[in-house]
């Protein structure tokens, strides 16, 4: 397909033989072909490779023995492009003469994700949830010692680490 006209195609398959809205398909193939390039299916296929996996990322607060907020997210992208997002959170506080209080919080969701063609260490993620809400999301590899196989990115500002 031209180049033109990639982005025009991709959308027309992921509305009539996904089942996408239009809109969140036109944001998926325009974020997915951002460069069109000749080498863009590889660079899609390599960008894929090195964020599929599971992610962890973690906010703490307080101290031990006190007042302490922990908050991890939780991102698994698997190599089917299917993604699944948790965010946990804790907040406790533990009083030295043995009262106290927790409470925890959980929310997720579940969808599809591809990551654009930007060669290098930062590109674009979009994903689509199964609510269809649409989420762009930059990616920058942290870690560089394993170029194919990173262990640190960091995801719209925040770092995580591979699990």
């Amino acid at each position: 397909v031209p180049p033109d006209n990639q982005v025009k195609v991709l959308t027309d398959f992921l509305v009539d033989q996904l089942g996408f809205t239009a809109g969140n398909a036109s944001v998926y193939a325009t974020v997915t072909l951002r460069n069109r390039q000749p080498n863009s299916a590889q660079c899609i296929g390599a960008n894929a490779l090195k964020l599929a996996g599971n992610w962890l990322g973690m906010d703490q607060s307080g101290v031990v023995g006190g007042y302490l907020d922990t908050t991890s997210y939780k991102w698994a992208f698997n190599q089917d492009l299917t993604f699944q997002y948790r965010k946990e959170g804790n907040r406790g506080y533990s009083s030295p003469f043995g009262s106290g209080f927790s409470s925890n919080t959980s929310d997720g969701f579940a969808g599809v994700w591809a990551p654009n063609d930007a060669p290098g260490d930062e590109f674009e993620v979009v994903t689509i949830d199964t609510g269809n809400s649409l989420r762009k999301m930059t990616v920058n590899w942290i870690d560089k010692a394993v170029p194919q196989r990173p262990r640190s990115c960091r995801i719209d500002s925040r770092n995580y680490a591979r699990q």
